[in-house]
């Protein structure tokens, strides 16, 4: 709720800058006088005063300072959140069991550098799937290139070609689609260690690890998050 707050303006003192008058015709001790009466008058407080129209349009209330401590204090819950385009959370988008983790808490990483490996079932039979297709794409491949040779010396026929092709053209887009999902992954090729089914986890940014709420051997979903840093 919001409430109207009142300004209180506590005059403490003033102290006016010294004030010049003109000498005239009269010098020698009169002015000596007046000189020291206005040094005198430096040290003074001088009081500030308002009409009643501008106290009215400032509303400007003046109390005396009472002397004391203040024993008010204001508390408010607050949250600190991070800067929303420097900081990353990193986790699977494949569900796999953690066989690792490469860094620790307050570990400061680069942008690619390997975080955890998992073992993933479902990796391993895209992988699997990629595999048969590169074969299928080549023999397609090869059966395209020699009924295209064999219809340039008038040997095959144009529907014999033409099947041809689209089977050739067909695989090799259903291999390029698979390729591209496990590029999404990160995981286009096999591990470090050659199996399938390893999936890495890499930063995609250079900072500090700040979270790692996993343990080892935990299935991870594809929700869950490994770990999170910011720069």
């Amino acid at each position: 709720m919001i409430r109207n707050l009142k300004i209180f303006l506590i005059v403490v003192s003033v102290l006016g800058m010294p004030q010049v008058y003109a000498a005239g015709e009269a010098e020698g001790d009169q002015h000596e006088n007046e000189e020291a009466e206005h040094a005198g008058e430096e040290n003074q407080s001088r009081q500030i005063h308002l009409t009643p129209e501008q106290t009215e349009l400032l509303s400007i209330q003046t109390v005396t300072a009472a002397k004391g401590r203040a024993g008010a204090i204001v508390t408010a819950p607050a949250e600190i959140q991070y800067v929303p385009d420097r900081v990353a959370e990193v986790g699977p988008l494949l569900e796999g069991k953690l066989t690792g983790l490469v860094v620790d808490l307050g570990d400061y990483v680069k942008k690619g550098q390997l975080l955890a490996t998992l073992n993933s079932v479902e990796l391993a039979r895209i992988r699997s799937r990629l595999i048969s297709l590169e074969a299928r794409k080549e023999a397609a491949e090869s059966d395209y290139n020699r009924e295209r040779q064999l219809q340039d010396q008038g040997i095959s026929s144009e529907e014999e070609f033409l099947d041809a092709k689209a089977i050739y053209l067909a695989t090799k887009a259903e291999y390029d689609s698979v390729r591209e999902q496990l590029a999404v992954y990160g995981s286009e090729s096999p591990g470090d260690s050659g199996g399938l089914a390893q999936y890495a986890l890499r930063s995609p940014i250079e900072g500090r690890v700040e979270q790692m709420p996993v343990r080892l051997g935990q299935t991870l979903l594809r929700s869950t998050k490994v770990s999170g840093h910011h720069l």
